[in-house]
């Protein structure tokens, strides 16, 4: 065989072995769903970002529907409601399935399954077993399949929680990505969440399934990758927290003067349904004494009431953000900081700037953060079901910074070397012209007519 075509083979089966290293991956696409159906505006921005319900697409039953599910991190399994509605496209109805199945482990008749606890209510469903189209393969998935009679325009709930509750030990297998790993389609038990925005709390994005962020994303470095032990909050619903060790305000990593401590050894929640961080009374103090009492005085900034029961507040843009400090949340075993600067935590929109912590200062025993989308736009956070631990990458603006400087000093070698490349040019250039002239003029004083 031509050596030509051995080399062209072997790059050919290089670019397949390339592209095949992310099959094992599952892509999931989100967007946010407003459930009152408004346009945002000024007045409801708060209002229609409080409550961060981001849904997918699934197709599902034979012959396929595609329906809208919510996703959420308070339930761990697939659940989806069946029931029958005009609205066909956006419904599945068991009933009109070639594949569904009901789960039966012995020859007695289905019993209700009612026993999961779910976003503080009961419900009730069918261990079941459907077909489902997940980029664009047939996967055959168990899912509850729920009895639900109100109509409503999210037809299920994709569950991600790392926990189960005790009592729905049995439901372990009605898991997503369990199931998927256990059918190998996916390398692992990870999932992240990524918005096609950085630091835009109303971005679409994706739930990445089945590997660690740096293993399909260049531009995430292992190195930066930190994790620590998920924590089951008991709460209605479950959470999932991390222990943050310290929560600081107006804090230096390197000079640490001017501290102002809010807590310590704190469990802060993760959510991603709050449009918003939630703080304690404790910093809602410090932060309307430290900044907001100036510009509320002067009418640039107004505090406002939201869901009767909390409060934020709103700015014209002019306000000066450099008077805002940073706010330090610090893991310190695992030498994590996670940093919010003022640019982080105001959203800008149609020219008022808003603050996205909100506080319940009518709550006086509130002693928990809970970090919301303004925290997963700006750090990639990964988890992992089976090993119940969370990941992120803390040190990707120092990666920036680092490729900046990089960058700046190849450009100026690149530049050295050009200089030098083009001197170099011109010596030789010089230096030839001139042999050749002093060439030319030895050749004319050469006498020939000796040799005739």
């Amino acid at each position: 065989m031509n050596e030509n075509i051995k080399i062209i083979i072997i790059l050919f089966i290089c670019i397949l072995n390339y592209i095949n290293s992310f099959d094992d991956i599952i892509k999931i696409n989100f967007e946010r769903y407003n459930k009152y159906n408004y346009e945002l505006n000024e007045t409801n921005f708060f209002e229609y970002t409080y409550f961060y319900y981001i849904y997918t697409f699934i197709d599902i039953g034979t012959p396929p529907v595609k329906i809208p599910i919510l996703i959420s991190d308070k339930q761990s399994i697939l659940n989806i409601y069946s029931y029958n509605f005009t609205d066909k496209n956006l419904t599945y109805n068991l009933n009109n399935s070639l594949s569904f199945k009901l789960n039966n482990n012995n020859d007695s008749e289905n019993e209700l399954y009612d026993d999961y606890y779910s976003d503080k209510e009961y419900v009730s469903g069918y261990k079941s077993n459907e077909n489902f189209i997940i980029n664009n393969e047939n996967i055959n998935l168990n899912f509850l399949c729920e009895n639900k009679i109100n109509e409503q325009f999210l037809k299920g709930i994709l569950g991600l929680n790392t926990f189960f509750y005790s009592e729905q030990k049995d439901l372990i297998n009605y898991s997503l990505i369990k199931q998927l790993k256990q059918q190998d389609k996916i390398k692992s038990y990870d999932f992240s969440i990524n918005y096609q925005n950085r630091y835009d709390i109303l971005s679409k994005g994706e739930i990445i399934i089945g590997d660690l962020p740096h293993n399909y994303n260049k531009n995430f470095n292992e190195k930066n990758y930190h994790f620590v032990n998920a924590k089951f909050y008991t709460h209605d619903p479950v959470y999932t927290s991390i222990k943050i060790d310290e929560i600081n305000y107006n804090f230096n990593l390197k000079n640490k003067n001017k501290i102002l401590n809010l807590d310590d050894d704190t469990e802060t929640i993760l959510d991603i349904n709050i449009g918003y961080i939630f703080g304690t009374e404790t910093f809602y103090n410090i932060i309307y004494n430290e900044f907001f009492s100036e510009y509320i005085n002067n009418n640039k900034c107004i505090e406002y009431n939201i869901q009767r029961s909390y409060k934020s507040y709103y700015c014209d843009k002019d306000i000066d953000l450099k008077k805002m400090k940073n706010l330090y949340f610090q893991i310190k075993k695992e030498k994590i900081n996670f940093v919010l600067t003022p640019n982080d935590l105001f959203y800008k929109f149609q020219n008022k700037l808003y603050y996205l912590i909100i506080f319940n200062p009518y709550y006086k025993t509130n002693k928990k953060w809970i970090l919301g989308i303004p925290f997963f736009t700006k750090y990639m956070i990964n988890f992992n079901q089976d090993k119940k631990i969370i990941g992120f990458y803390v040190n990707e603006e120092i990666i920036k910074e680092n490729n900046n400087k990089l960058i700046f000093k190849l450009l100026i070698i690149s530049i050295l070397f050009g200089f030098i490349f083009f001197l170099i040019s011109m010596y030789y250039i010089i230096f030839k012209k001139n042999r050749k002239i002093r060439a030319n003029e030895l050749e004319d004083n050469i006498d020939y007519s000796s040799y005739k």
